[in-house]
């Protein structure tokens, strides 16, 4: 079901019955989530509704927690959207409610990332709720009443972004046989008594998995509380029964929100009553996420590549479109021009942009209708953002006001019979540093030469495209390469495509050789001579790689001399059992898809030399080197995959074997979680299969040896693990015939052909470090082109620009504009922040100065002010409410490689306490069946009394604090641990300065954020001709076409056209937008509209819940769910409650 089918069908009704039942019980609370969907609600609702559900949340009877866009993914969501679903969210909160939520809520995420307390201490959170964590892990921190602890994610910022750690008991649902939704009954004067004692039973049960005396429950599941009369009134008798009897149950319990509960816990621990509180520390994150042990969720960091290309695409391009805007606009502040009009179509995208970083959205777990609805989003996101840099171009190019020029953006078919003589082409650089790149075009002429910004000619290379698996090129189509830039920081630049006339001019067209396995086969155009593949190389000025039987070799540093064996290949996982969710290897070992390639064929020329190596029809891989360009770059291997899934159930993975670390006998390697490198280590003799070591990657995986480091760089989101001591393995796409049974419903025959960029850095690990970062953000933000036909060189330069640049200077090296656009369409507010890079050496880092003043060469920045990441509330202020002082018990939590992990049964069941993962009732009464069958079976060992005794020990007791834990594991202990930078300054502290001029300065510290709203003006000296400039100047609104829609391969023996949203398997790394003709699917309208619903489907997930304290009472709370809605029940426990009792 769609986004907009889960509104009509089910979210409307709950926010409509749960205010209705809220504004008649106000001792009753509820708590949300998802600001996307709640915004549908409340547009639509009287004045009167408005009001009453403004009082709850003013009273705290209503409280927003997480308070984002959506409940984002934390294993495929890019940083960027991350933040910028968090902002949305928290904007329209701040603006219609006035309120901040104070507790992350990511209780439905398939592991979850040390990004997100990173990112959420410097949102200013008090506390995080989590839910989904191994189930091993979740076994032995109940077994240690470890359920509670101090998460330090980040191995650079120590405990500068801490947060306060809570992870749900037994998933986010109602406890079994509580839930009057589904098959529960309905509470009586029979059964109260009876469902009182075991409900407290249950929660007793509970509260020992943490060490306050306060309990949170979740009340509710996916999608509850349409009926909330009848969840909110069985509710209640229960509690009133309770509450009355507490002599008896010793038990008290009250509705709560996570605000209540999270200060009942903060009280206790202050004041040491009833008894001292200390907690572990946990440092990493939560990744793999495995519910038994047979169901590892790490194929959802690849299912539906075409997907997660397409969302950072769209993301990419949105970032170049307001940043143009928020130029744009305070260049032409005087014009008559719809800002506010363009400024909602960039809205529209960033809310989109933000509801596809949904956990079922990025993670391609929606059912293919919903997937269809989620691409459709994006390429309409696509199309708004490219109409809007093509109308600022029009302003900020523009000499002298000049209106007549059309832009267009995507598709560039360079047709030498119908094309006027010249193509203006127009880059635009997003990144806060000069930098270089080259570019590709189809044109159906050799005849062609390309010119700078200055007039200079660029080189330019005609290569051929190749058709029946690499066996001959295209006629009449080629592609032109050249490159561009240096393009500076922000800033516009013009390039020009025109006719040649002269053979001088004319781009060089390319030499190529054919290898073939077995056979010859002719050829035309400038060929050299067919041959067997055999031995050859290609090199440019920094590297030389060498083939042996079409397959690299040997990468050689020119400038050193150091040489890397390396090789990459295409293999092929092909299990039964994988399905959207899980990644199965059934403990086969994948296959390669060929020892040698079919065909390969090297193409060579002043631009770039590429090795093209087809393994089939439907799967290539090519490696370029590019010439004439800055070292970065030319110190990469550009490597694309070009694949196309066959035959069922195949999971396509690329791996890259090389001898950087020879001796990798610890089973070492590094993924980033957007922000930084993590080490990750494979389990030996715990679960050596792939599946039980894959890891996200959101652009690097990466192999150090003693001197030297591989990285594998990547454009999209993927899995990744290291095979063996050497081998880098990267899985690309999947295809599957099944089900994995975890609430989809659905096979993924996903059969999309896609192209997979990866670039390869191999180079010392000093120089690794230093330029990483920077290469992994080109990679994903590449320059974005623009194109007109209109005019002839010589014209366009008497009306418009060659170079627009924004900056003075470019900003420190080391720190990256993370974004910067207008607040909204009506004010001269704008967003501008900044994050300094991951540094070189944490210890010695030091952070970056920028004067703000004379950062814009013609705007002055005035009355700014600094803010938290999610632009609602200033740091000193928001970082008051966050915990980082919680004393510790001096133990660092088990992580999956940890000496003394609780057991696990075989088997054990998906919808056990330690899984968290539960089921439809129809599904847990099929397994209750399924366990009637099991009796006669021998019964389960009873618990090992050591552990429990290790258990009680660990239990608070009284007013003593937790008892000392005897053979407690040094390599645990939070001492060995590195100490974190003393260079770092506290999260949340102020960093304006004010110089003695009066202008002002800031502070960016390594990997913290720097979040600036200031208002853009143009400074005096330029002010009077803008106005003069623009004084009659009338903007022609360019169309918001969506983006082509993407072809499938229909059928196994079907020819079709292969193109990867915004690449296909012949574009270079950076190349701008280009498409084949598709297909233009209707615009998705905002209103949102009652789609038709397939039977049977399954929802992505609502959620709702309730919570609970537990003082030495318990507490509950409820949820209901709609993607996040929730409701709460706190208890508390009475101190009569014996410890081995709480």
């Amino acid at each position: 079901m769609t986004y907009e089918g889960y509104y009509n069908e089910h979210v409307r009704h709950i926010l409509s019955n749960v205010h209705r039942h809220l504004n008649s019980n106000p001792d009753k609370t509820f708590i949300w989530a998802e600001v996307s969907f709640f915004k549908l609600w409340w547009e639509t609702q009287p004045l009167n509704i408005k009001e009453d559900v403004k009082r709850m949340v003013k009273s705290g009877q209503w409280e927003f927690v997480g308070g984002g866009w959506v409940q984002n993914d934390e294993a495929a969501a890019s940083l960027d959207v991350v933040i910028g679903q968090v902002s949305a969210g928290h904007e329209y909160l701040l603006k219609h409610f006035g309120v901040r939520p104070r507790i992350g809520w990511q209780i439905d995420p398939f592991g979850h990332s040390s990004l997100t307390p990173t990112i959420f201490a410097q949102v200013g959170y008090q506390a995080l709720v989590l839910n989904r964590i191994h189930h091993q892990l979740k076994g032995t921190y109940i077994r240690d009443s470890d359920l509670e602890f101090i998460w330090r994610p980040s191995p650079t910022l120590g405990d500068a972004t801490q947060i306060f750690a809570h992870v749900l008991h037994t998933h986010y649902s109602a406890p079994i046989g509580f839930d009057w939704e589904e098959h529960s009954t309905p509470i009586n004067e029979h059964n109260l008594e009876g469902q009182s004692q075991h409900l407290v039973n249950i929660l007793k049960e509970r509260s020992r998995a943490y060490r306050t005396n306060q309990l949170m429950v979740p009340w509710g599941d996916d999608f509850k509380f349409q009926n909330a009369d009848i969840q909110y009134d069985n509710m209640g008798k229960l509690i009133e029964h309770i509450n009355s009897n507490i002599d008896k149950y010793h038990v008290k319990i009250q509705y709560s929100t996570l605000s209540r509960y999270f200060d009942a816990v903060k009280n206790m621990v202050e004041s040491g009553i009833p008894h001292k509180v200390e907690f572990s520390a946990y440092y990493g994150d939560f990744f793999p996420y495995a519910d038994n042990e047979d169901s590892y969720w790490t194929g959802y960091y690849t299912t539906r590549p075409q997907l997660k290309g397409m969302h950072r695409h769209a993301l990419s391009v949105l970032r170049s479109a307001e940043m143009l805007y928020v130029l744009g606009r305070t260049e032409a502040h005087g014009a008559q021009v719809p800002w506010d009009h363009l400024f909602r179509k960039l809205q529209t995208a960033r809310w989109d942009n933000s509801l596809v970083a949904h956990h079922d959205g990025i993670t391609g777990t929606s059912r293919s209708n919903v997937v269809d609805d989620y691409s459709g989003k994006l390429r309409n996101s696509i199309g708004n953002s490219r109409s809007v840099m093509a109308d600022m171009c029009k302003i900020l190019l523009s000499k002298k006001g000049n209106t007549d020029l059309q832009l267009e953006i995507g598709h560039l078919n360079w047709d030498l019979r119908g094309n006027v003589g010249t193509t203006a082409m127009v880059f635009h650089n997003s990144l806060g540093w000069e930098r270089s790149q080259f570019v590709a075009h189809v044109v159906k002429s050799r005849d062609l030469y390309v010119t700078g910004p200055m007039g200079n000619v660029v080189p330019s290379q005609i290569v051929p495209i190749w058709t029946d698996a690499g066996l001959k090129p295209e006629d009449d189509k080629f592609l032109i390469y050249f490159p561009v830039g240096p393009v500076p920081p922000l800033a516009l630049s013009s390039y020009f495509l025109e006719k040649s006339t002269t053979t001088s001019k004319k781009a060089e067209v390319s030499t190529y050789m054919t290898y073939l396995r077995d056979y010859n086969a002719g050829l035309h155009a400038k060929t050299k001579n067919l041959s067997p593949i055999q031995h050859f190389s290609i090199s440019n000025d920094f590297l030389k790689i060498e083939f042996e039987h079409g397959v690299p070799t040997r990468i050689t540093q020119k400038a050193t001399g150091d040489v890397m064996k390396f090789s990459v290949a295409l293999w092929q996982y092909s299990t039964q059992r994988s399905g959207a969710y899980l990644f199965r290897s059934e403990s086969r070992p994948p296959t390669k898809l060929s020892e040698q390639p079919i065909r390969v064929q090297v193409v060579e020329g002043p631009v770039l030399s590429e090795v093209k190596m087809f393994f089939n029809s439907d799967n290539s891989i090519t490696l370029r080197l590019y010439n004439n360009i800055d070292r970065e770059i030319g110190k990469l291997v550009e490597i694309s995959h070009t694949i196309t899934p066959v035959g069922s159930n195949t999971e396509i993975v690329a791996r890259y074997t090389s001898d950087v670390k020879q001796d990798n006998d610890d089973g070492v390697f590094y993924t980033d979680n957007g922000l930084e490198l993590l080490q990750r280590k494979l389990r030996a003799g715990s679960d050596t299969r792939p599946e039980a070591n894959y890891y996200p990657v959101q652009s690097t995986v990466a192999l150090k040896g003693e001197t030297h480091q591989m990285n594998v760089l990547v454009r999209q989101p993927a899995g990744a693990t290291l095979i063996g001591s050497d081998t880098l393995e990267v899985m690309l796409h999947r295809k599957l015939e099944q089900d994995d049974g975890r609430g989809l419903a659905e096979a993924v025959r996903d059969m999309t052909t896609i192209t997979n960029v990866h670039w390869l850095l191999w180079d010392s690990i000093e120089i690794s470090r230093a330029i990483r970062p920077r290469i992994a953000l080109q990679l994903e933000h590449p320059l974005r082109m623009m194109h007109s036909n209109q005019f002839s060189r010589s014209d366009w330069d008497k009306q418009y620009k060659m170079e627009y640049k924004p900056l003075v200077a470019p900003i420190p090296p080391r720190v990256h504009i993370q974004d910067f656009r207008s607040r909204d369409g009506v004010s001269d507010e704008a967003v501008l922040r900044f994050v300094q890079l991951e540094p070189t050496d944490p210890v010695t880092a030091t952070p970056e100065v920028i004067d703000i003043n004379s950062l814009l060469t013609d705007f002055n920045l005035k009355a700014t002010r600094a803010v938290t990441i999610s632009l609602n509330n200033e740091p000193g202020k928001a970082f008051k409410r966050v915990i980082h002082d919680y004393p510790l018990s001096g133990k660092l939590l088990q992580a999956l490689d940890g000496p003394s992990l609780a057991p696990v049964a075989k088997g054990a069941s998906q919808n056990s306490a330690e899984a968290g993962v539960f089921l439809s009732q129809s599904a847990l009464d099929k397994m209750k069946k399924d366990k009637e069958k099991e009796k006669e079976k021998p019964a389960v060992k009873a618990p090992n009394v050591e552990q429990e005794a290790h258990r009680q020990a660990k239990r608070p007791n009284s007013q003593e604090g937790p008892k000392k834990i005897q053979k407690e594991e040094p390599q645990f202990r939070i001492e060995k641990e590195k100490p974190a930078n003393p260079l770092h300054p506290v999260i949340g502290r102020q960093p304006l300065s004010v110089k003695e001029n009066g202008a002002f300065a800031i502070q960016v510290y390594p990997l913290s954020f720097v979040t600036l709203i200031t208002q853009l003006s143009p400074k005096d000296e330029v002010a009077a001709g803008l106005v003069q400039k623009f004084e009659n100047f009338e903007l022609n609104l360019t169309p918001a076409v969506p983006a082509a829609q993407p072809t499938q391969k229909k059928a196994e023996a079907e020819k079709t056209t292969r193109v990867q949203f915004g690449y296909d398997g012949r574009i270079p790394v950076g190349a701008p937008e280009v498409y084949t003709p598709a297909e233009v699917p209707k615009a998705v309208p905002e209103v949102p509209k009652t789609p038709e619903v397939p039977n049977n489907q399954v929802p992505p997930e609502a959620h709702a819940a309730p919570a609970y304290d537990v003082k030495l009472w318990l507490g509950i709370l409820g949820m209901c769910v709609t993607i996040m809605g929730l409701v709460y029940l706190r208890l508390t426990g009475s101190h009569k409650l014996k410890s081995k009792n709480k």
